[in-house]
């Protein structure tokens, strides 16, 4: 856990693969802008393994499932920003299924 944000800033791939493993609901992405700032706001579900402490304490290791919403806002300033708009990547299947 510790390389997270190194795993995420090195290449999209395993950051991919990471966030599969943790999400257990697709993330949905809303972008708007406002005084001039260009801001995302995120939300979606995360599962993980959490060891049960009580038990530990007993000589048992015990693993239970935590579910918990992910949720949080991305702003970015656009004053010399490159990029004004939102622009999606292909990243999601935007498509209809025929």
């Amino acid at each position: 856990m510790a390389d997270l944000p190194a795993t995420f800033a090195a290449s999209p791939g395993p950051a991919r693969n990471v966030l599969r493993c943790l999400l257990s609901t697709p993330i949905t992405v809303t972008p708007d802008v406002k005084d001039g700032a260009l801001s995302f706001r995120f939300s979606g579900h995360c599962r993980y393994g959490v060891l049960d402490q009580t038990l530990l304490a007993r000589g048992q290791m015990v693993m239970t499932a935590a579910d918990e919403p992910l949720t949080g806002d991305l702003t970015r300033r656009m004053v010399g920003c490159r990029v004004e708009w939102w622009c999606p990547r292909g990243d999601s299947n935007t498509r209809h299924a025929v």
